[in-house]
């Protein structure tokens, strides 16, 4: 257990700030709150972030001012480690004494919100990113449905990441309606929708080709994300074999990694790694070259709690085909900012990847409505007010964060 950054003696008004702890597992999820942790510091709260060790939460954490804390939290079942994770969160809330707990994705939630609970922590929100059991069946479906309602038990606010994911929340009666919000449009920390303007970026998109051996003119079809099953990687790989035939100059470029948990088949990683246009990135820590040397973003994710990516591309004036599913539903516009395909239907995903191949117009049209959509719903400035908002509401000594402009 680490704890480091600024910490709460650091300036004379720490002590009368509300102290705010954010929590998540992996220290990849770091990079959801990239400025809001500065944000909030400055509107008035002490902020700490709680995750697992690593990064990008080593280098993002400490350089907005947020006070660091780290405990090993395992992502899978662990039950003795989980003990063992559970008790130093346990140690840490002592030593902070937060006024409001605000812990995401599902082991942070299970074990910081439980540990919260049992400290007597007053505000204690669930952030639901996701559901991981919309695609486990059998026993352990049950087990994680009793896990999600026992967390959102011990919270005492739950908020959902996305309208359509609150849906699926009050369907499988995790927690009451009273009890569950979704702030603004839905996200986490919304889109710097000033850092994703498509011309600022051409350049960079134009060496990314180069650097991969990706002829300027060729059209590119782009996934962003971990390259497994949940993320529909078998679906994919049978529509590029549709596409690929009958577009051979077209080129597959996957922004991420391909992952040991969920791992996805050996027969589609060979396909995908020795076939010379499709091209594996790996984790890159500035995606947005990679958009912008993209004709067409697709993800054809099993299960989403709101599709980033997705507004991600949309900001870049991309195009994107996606799977029908809650969370993708509110990051786009079927027929207008994209197509929403059906879920694991490969030869629906193949056809709407063909078709804005096939009409350059429709693509464009499709690319700007999805940029004018994100800009009016998904700035970081309606996000973090709503959040500030919210926070005042139900703890009214907090302080009020004055309106963005």
């Amino acid at each position: 257990m680490r704890t480091c950054g600024v910490r709460a003696g650091d300036d004379d008004a720490s002590m009368k700030r509300p102290r705010l702890l954010i929590a998540v597992t992996s220290p990849m999820s770091a990079g959801f709150f990239h400025g809001q942790l500065a944000w909030l510091r400055e509107v008035g709260y002490e902020v700490h972030f709680l995750c697992g060790p690593g990064q990008p939460a080593d280098t993002i954490v400490p350089a907005q001012g947020a006070i660091y804390h780290t405990v090993p939290l395992e992502r899978g079942i662990a039950p003795w480690r989980d003990v063992w994770s559970l008790w130093q969160v346990i140690g840490v809330l002592r030593r902070v004494r937060p006024d409001i707990i605000n812990a995401g994705t599902p082991k942070a939630g299970m074990l910081v919100l439980l540990a919260a609970w049992l400290c007597q922590v007053p505000v204690r929100i669930y952030t639901i990113h996701g559901l991981r059991f919309e695609t486990v069946r059998g026993p352990l479906r049950s087990l994680l449905i009793s896990i999600e309602r026992m967390v959102c038990a011990a919270a005492t606010q739950v908020l959902c990441v996305s309208g359509s994911l609150r849906k699926v929340v009050l369907q499988y009666r995790l927690a009451g309606a009273g009890k569950v919000a979704v702030l603004a449009n839905g996200s986490i920390n919304g889109i710097d929708t000033d850092g994703f303007i498509r011309a600022q970026w051409l350049d960079a998109g134009r060496d990314l080709r180069r650097s991969l051996d990706i002829p300027l003119e060729a059209p590119v079809i782009g996934f962003v994300g971990r390259a497994v099953r949940d993320k529909g990687i078998r679906e994919l790989v049978a529509a590029w074999a549709e596409v690929q035939a009958q577009i051979p100059s077209v080129h597959l470029l996957i922004v991420g990694d391909v992952e040991s948990g969920d791992r996805i088949t050996q027969e589609d990683e060979r396909t995908l790694r020795s076939d010379p246009r499709v091209h594996i990135t790996g984790f890159v820590t500035e995606v947005r070259p990679a958009y912008a040397a993209m004709e067409v973003l697709v993800l054809p994710t099993y299960r989403e709690g709101l599709g980033l990516v997705l507004l991600e591309a949309g900001a870049m004036e991309l195009p994107v085909v996606a799977s029908d599913i809650p969370g993708c539903r509110d990051a786009v516009v079927a027929g207008v900012t994209g197509v929403l395909v059906p879920v694991r239907d490969s030869p629906a995903l193949a056809a709407a990847i063909l078709a804005y191949l096939n009409d350059p117009p429709l693509r464009t049209d499709h690319g700007l409505a999805g940029s004018q959509y994100v800009r009016r719903r998904f700035t970081r400035r309606l996000v973090w007010q709503s959040l500030a908002d919210y926070y005042q509401d139900i703890v009214p000594a907090v302080p009020a964060a004055q309106p963005l402009v």
